[in-house]
């Protein structure tokens, strides 16, 4: 949510830059001088504004404030896909259902520092007796409790806005259908807003 914020409100926030010069956020990044003014303060800057350019930014910091998130949202653990490949998987179940771009896609991997490799393997041991040799453990000398799998990558497909009735079935048919497409295998989930009732 604060990504969209920012992308909303890029053009609006100014910063001065080099010699002067005028740069918004985007143009920020690549200016030194613009660049050092860029911290917390953009948020309280688009919160705090009260022209109407800022207006949807300002409501989305708002949301995140009062921790009103996006409403629906499903996580799925899968084993090696490219993001292009998520992206495709999500158009599809979208289809004509519901706007593309009211969805957002989204990859996270999470790893013990090596990827999908084993990071006993990497690390030398040694013995009180003899400091100066190293070794590497055996599988058989490793802990019983190690994972089978060093890596899993999440996906989430979000909606970003806030559904009617109507859209309430249509998500959960395409969430149903990015599931299958993704994993295989369609789970029953309750969504956010389900749960609560």
């Amino acid at each position: 949510m604060l990504a969209d914020a920012l992308v909303l409100a890029y053009t609006h926030l100014v910063f001065e830059g080099k010699d002067g010069r005028k740069k918004n956020l985007a143009e920020a990044v690549h200016d030194p001088v613009a660049f050092g003014k860029l911290t917390d303060d953009v948020f309280t800057r688009v919160l705090n504004s009260s022209g109407s350019e800022l207006a949807e930014s300002r409501a989305l910091l708002e949301r995140i404030l009062e921790r009103r998130m996006y409403p629906h949202s499903r996580t799925l653990c899968i084993a090696n896909v490219n993001e292009e490949e998520i992206n495709r998987k999500a158009e599809h179940a979208i289809g004509s259902l519901l706007n593309r771009d009211d969805f957002a896609t989204d990859m996270v991997s999470i790893d013990y520092g090596q990827g999908s490799e084993d990071p006993i393997s990497k690390v030398f041991f040694f013995e009180k007796s003899e400091p100066n040799s190293v070794f590497r453990l055996a599988p058989s000398e490793v802990s019983a409790t190690l994972p089978v799998c060093f890596q899993d990558l999440r996906v989430v497909l979000l909606y970003k806005k806030e559904p009617t009735q109507e859209d309430s079935e249509k998500l959960r048919e395409i969430f149903a259908s990015f599931e299958h497409s993704v994993s295989g295998s369609p789970r029953r989930y309750l969504d956010k807003s389900e749960s609560e009732n």
